[in-house]
């Protein structure tokens, strides 16, 4: 049973797991602790607490995101297949319309931008003359050394999508991404190495 038939029951619900509507619209995480206060066997009321736990919900989900994808980068060795594992991974994460990754040196930095109409500065190159762009993220890819290996570029039509959290994640698989990136490229010049040698 629910928690409201195990109170009816007379159970004390402790750490009930349970999602709940902000006023914002939001979906909320909570714990939620309860019992019923009886009087020689009559029901009197209920005392209900409950705790947010959003926050360490969505850091559990983040963790397991970022293992997830860890895992699957690993398992790949040849460099188009990392790209697109990353590539794909990334847009599904952070609910993108769109997701490319670049290999460009440099070393620039994050760029999150709510509406690239309202600021000129955003390329949308990287997307193509088809792509409708409102929301724009990039997340360079850095290497062990610092040097750039490419940018992760993701978009949606919808002004306002990406949001700091799934900022902090996409820096995370970026991060991630490296180890993959650069231990693709090492397979591939071992691969041509011994081609040439033989």
């Amino acid at each position: 049973p629910g928690a409201h038939g195990r109170l009816t029951l007379g159970e004390t619900i402790c750490d009930y797991d349970a999602r709940l509507r902000a006023k914002d619209g939001s979906i909320r995480h909570v714990q939620i602790n309860s019992n019923v206060q009886r009087r020689e066997g009559e029901f009197i009321t209920t005392r209900c607490f409950s705790r947010d736990v959003t926050a360490q919900k969505q850091a559990e989900a983040d963790r397991d995101a970022i293992y997830r994808i860890t895992t699957l980068l690993g398992a790949e060795l040849e460099l188009d297949k990392v790209v697109q594992t990353l590539t794909s991974e990334a847009k599904r994460l952070c609910d993108a319309e769109a997701c490319v990754f670049r290999l460009v040196p440099g070393n620039a930095g994050i760029t999150r931008v709510g509406d690239v109409t309202t600021n000129p500065l955003v390329t949308l190159a990287p997307f193509g003359p088809d792509t409708s762009v409102r929301s724009y993220l990039s997340v360079p890819v850095l290497g062990r050394a610092g040097s750039g290996l490419g940018v992760l570029y993701l978009s949606h039509s919808t002004p306002g999508k990406f949001t700091e959290r799934q900022e902090r994640l996409l820096s995370a698989i970026a991060a991630q991404a490296a180890g993959a990136l650069e231990n693709a490229r090492l397979y591939e010049a071992e691969r041509t190495a011994r081609a040439t040698a033989e």
